[in-house]
Formats: C-alpha cells, structure tokens, sequence
C-alpha cells in the first residue's frame, strides 16, 4: 500500500483535529506541520516527533511531501492551496473553501489544469446519524420527505466575555463567523443528501453580541463577524429547508429534523436518529454496524476525519466511489454562502 505522505499547516484545529486523524489511519505517513508562530509549531512537531516546518514555501518545495492538509484562518485559503496545487501536492482544505466565489473558482480551475487531488473538510458527512439517514430517505421506508429543518445552537459567545474570546473568528475580513464555519457543514449536508447543489438559497447574518474581549490588546473591541445565522433553501430534490445557527445562547441545541408524510425523522447526535410517527409514537433507531465509525478518539470530530481521509484515499489512488467533498462541490457551496447577507447593526 501506498502511504500519502502528508505536512499539516496550522496548529489549532489542524493539530486538534487534522494531526490526530493522520496519525489514527495507516494510509497516511505525517511528515511535519506548519504554525504562524515559530514556537507553537516547533512545540507540537516535538510533541510527535514530526518536522516543524517554517512556510507554506517550505512545504510546497519539499519533493517529500504528496499532500498538504491545510486549516489555516479563510483569509489564507487560496494563497496556501493555490502555492501547494502549483507544487505538484494533492489538498485538503478546511471549510469554506476561500473568502468569495471567485477565489474558489480560481482554485477549482488551478486544481485543473495541474491535475491535482484536492478536497474540502466536511467530515460531518461521515457522521453515522447522517450515512444512515440518507439510506433511509433513499429507500422511502419512513415516508416521503417534505421539508428539513436545521437547528443549531452553541454557547461559546453568549457574552463579551465567554468561552472563545476576540480572535480571528470575530473578525469579518479574516473570514470569520457562522455562515463559513457552521452554515457551509449544513450547506454540504443538504447537498449530501440532496445528491447535488442547492436549487436556490437566501438568508442573512447578523451579530448579536457586538462586543468581544481582545485578551492581547487588553480592551473590549467590535465584532464584525456573524455569530448568528438564517437561510431558506430548496436542495437538488426539491425540498424546502430552513436552518438556524447562532452561537449566542444560553442554551445548546443541535436538532436535525427531516418532516415526512409519515412523521419526524430527528438527528440528535453523531449516532443517534430517532422518528416520531404522525400517532405520536417516538422509536429510537438502531444504526446499523455498516454505518457506524470507531470511536477513536471522544472528540467526534476525529473519528469522522478519520473516515473523511479514509475515503479520500479510496477515491483519488483507488478508484473508489465518490464520497467526499470535491473543490466542485466547495465552489458551489461558495456560491451559495455569498447568498446570505451580512446586516449590519449600530452598535
């Protein structure tokens, strides 16, 4: 077996997700990482006995290197993918692909004309409740599906002082807040099921809480990101969907609701699906073996990159079926985020 030897840029979600999945599945062979900051880098490639690499520059002139995992801030999305296509190496790329359409399609046409193997990371398609529902919408066997609804509620910026603080996510021109981070997953969902691109989609984004500690300056600065957003849409299949995302509650909340002609199927976990009939009856599904994941790690979110990777390997360098999310499909789900306005408030 031909083992994909991979360099990993960014240590955030790239060393607590990206790093972590690599090193859990033996098709691939993790050479190095690349952080911003020096230090940070140096301390996590110590930490697995990996190269700290210095630049992106660095990775793309390293004949070593056959892929490049990147979850870099968006603003840095098409300068770090466009330098690695041109470099010869395959690409995962976190979500969203890039900061407009336009940059995604400059990379969609990049990947092209160089023949590169690249990919979005939208592992939560992988997620067992989601695989199995597809199945079931696929096969009519709870009925036939009539409308979607997408429930999302987080906590970590209730306050200008909470969990996540001021940082790039809180900043607009960085690329930061729901729409690209949380409304794309759902957006790639849709498109998952749907078999395809939305038929049409419109919404808005707006900021509840205005306001943002910035620990490094000391003060209390302007959040220009959304933290909260709405969208209507019709997927490839012609079914209406309604989504609310916002990370501004006091209160979690993490629903997906598929309305049949027979009753409610309701995602509420990675791998838990339950349907309520149109009697009132609640029957808690059992997934079957075939849908369900290891649990390699308690943060769900590797387990299901495990399996993003996995197929991405299967489809590049084996010819498998097409699971994951191609830079065709990014591009699309692109052009549907730049449906979502941004309302501005006074502050």
């Amino acid at each position: 077996m031909h083992k994909i030897r991979v360099a990993v840029v960014g240590t955030g979600f790239g060393a607590k997700v990206h790093l972590p999945g690599y090193l859990l599945n033996d098709k691939y062979d993790v050479r190095g990482i690349c952080a911003h900051t020096p230090g940070k880098g140096q301390a996590v490639a110590a930490q697995y006995g990996i190269y700290p690499y210095g630049s992106i520059d660095e990775i793309a002139g390293d004949g070593e290197i056959d892929l490049v995992s990147i979850a870099a801030i968006p603003r840095e999305h098409f300068e770090f993918a466009a330098k690695a296509i041109r470099a010869g190496k395959a690409v995962i790329l976190e979500k969203p692909m890039a900061m407009c359409a336009g940059e995604s399609k400059e990379l969609l046409d990049l990947a092209k004309e160089n023949n590169s193997k690249a990919a979005l990371v939208h592992e939560h398609r992988f997620d067992p409740s989601k695989q199995y529902l597809k199945k079931i919408i696929e096969t009519g066997e709870y009925g036939e599906t009539r409308s979607i609804e997408i429930l999302k509620h987080m906590t970590y910026w209730n306050t200008p002082d909470s969990e996540r603080l001021y940082d790039w996510f809180a900043d607009r021109e960085a690329g930061g807040g729901m729409t690209g981070a949380h409304l794309s997953h759902q957006l790639d969902f849709l498109h998952f099921i749907g078999n395809g691109p939305l038929q049409r989609i419109q919404g808005f984004g707006f900021t509840e809480v205005r306001n943002r500690y910035d620990v490094k300056a000391g003060k209390y600065k302007k959040h220009t990101s959304d933290d909260s957003v709405y969208a209507l849409a019709v997927t490839a299949t012609g079914i209406p969907a309604a989504i609310n995302i916002s990370a501004s509650k006091f209160i979690k909340i993490d629903h997906i609701r598929i309305f049949t002609d027979k009753g409610e199927l309701r995602i509420t976990g990675q791998d838990s699906i339950e349907f309520y009939s149109i009697t009132g009856q609640r029957e808690e599904m059992v997934i079957p073996a075939e849908f369900l994941i290891k649990n390699y790690q308690s943060d769900f979110r590797i387990n299901s990159f495990v399996c993003l990777i996995d197929a991405f390997y299967s489809y590049y360098y084996q010819n498998g079926e097409k699971r994951i999310t191609t830079f065709r499909d990014g591009y699309e789900i692109q052009r549907e985020l730049e449906q979502i306005k941004y309302e501005e408030r006074e502050v």
